[in-house]
């Protein structure tokens, strides 16, 4: 998506019709959980909505109320700056080091819902509504749960019920990564393989699937594996095909691959000192090929980009936020100001049935 100037009128009105998102007043409120707010000091910096209409996106409440995070990009040329040079930033840098998901459970003071290392045992966590009668999987390693609060937001206004599969560094891809000793190698693969029977067997009405790769296949270099990865997706799709599953892939977001943090800290006054390009941000991405390769209209694929970079620069902080918590994951608060958006790519998911 790259014209976005007159996409934005027509996802106002496509979420509008479809209940995703509501313009002020139109819509029932509903009560977000707490769950919108990563910690205390961030609550404290950016209030939690209180109501579905107050979620932000693409229509006219949410731009007049000041182009906060990913509206800054989807917003018509010239009406924001694409990205922040200096200034207040929401939450602050040393803050945005805990700006997480709930996913980690020192963040949510409950459950650490990651798989970790070196056994990666299957584990689970439960979002959203648990009365819902619409069940959707999260399957992936962080990068799938750094989506985790856009994803809330959209499951406490379409009643689902969201249970993530997670790991720590482990790609949810049927290959045996590069760890440090191959029974850690044969970990990970067994959580894959373990992690995609479940799903398939879980009666799930949306999958969503994605990895950072931070590990090339045992063996390989990184950047020799992209075609062994893609491999390792395809036998994972094509289990979940079998289940009859709708699976959406989410292209993996831009990697800066330096403390974003850290750097925004230490240049207060021209905070691109930390931007990239997005040639060199963004990694490449076996699963889009995988997705391609299964020519099933149940199987999907969606990227995310243009919600956090412009069209060839990367910046550490749009719209007023950090869009990184460390060398890669997106922010709590940056996650959330993408929800209007991913709820229009997923909705678009299940108008094609």
């Amino acid at each position: 998506m790259s014209a976005r100037t007159p996409l934005l009128l027509v996802v106002a009105l496509v979420m509008s019709a479809c209940g995703l998102v509501g313009y002020r007043g139109a819509a029932a409120p509903i009560t977000v959980p707490p769950s919108a707010s990563a910690s205390p000091s961030v609550t404290a910096a950016e209030p939690a909505p209180e109501t579905a209409d107050d979620l932000g996106g693409p229509h006219t409440g949410a731009y007049v109320a000041g182009c906060f995070g990913a509206d800054a990009l989807a917003a018509p040329t010239g009406a924001c700056p694409r990205s922040t040079r200096s200034g207040r930033l929401t939450p602050q840098p040393a803050v945005a080091r805990r700006d997480k998901s709930r996913a980690y459970g020192y963040i949510s003071g409950g459950k650490h819902c990651f798989a970790d290392l070196p056994r990666f045992p299957v584990t689970t966590c439960t979002f959203g509504d648990p009365r819902a009668t619409t069940s959707v999987a999260l399957i992936g390693n962080s990068h799938a749960g750094q989506w985790l609060p856009a994803i809330e937001r959209i499951a406490a206004k379409k009643h689902w019920r969201v249970t993530t599969y997670l790991a720590s560094q482990c790609a949810l891809a049927d290959v045996r990564q590069g760890f440090d000793t191959p029974q850690i190698s044969s970990n990970c693969q067994r959580w894959g393989r373990e992690v995609t029977d479940r799903v398939a067997r879980g009666g799930f009405d949306l999958v969503i699937l994605t990895n950072k790769i931070s590990r090339g296949v045992r063996g390989q270099t990184l950047a020799a594996s992209t075609r062994l990865f893609q491999q390792g997706y395809a036998r994972v799709l094509e289990r979940l095909q079998r289940a009859q599953l709708r699976v959406v892939g989410v292209r993996d977001t831009p990697s800066p691959a330096i403390d974003v943090p850290g750097c925004l800290a230490a240049h207060p006054k021209n905070y691109h000192a930390c931007s990239g390009t997005r040639a060199t941000w963004l990694p490449p991405e076996p699963l889009t090929a995988a997705v391609a390769g299964m020519r099933d209209e149940r199987i999907t694929m969606i990227d995310m980009s243009d919600y956090i970079c412009e069209s060839t620069l990367c910046s550490a902080a749009v719209g007023g936020v950090p869009v990184y918590f460390d060398v890669s994951h997106l922010t709590a608060t940056y996650a959330r100001t993408l929800t209007p958006y991913l709820a229009y790519e997923l909705e678009a998911v299940w108008s094609a049935d």
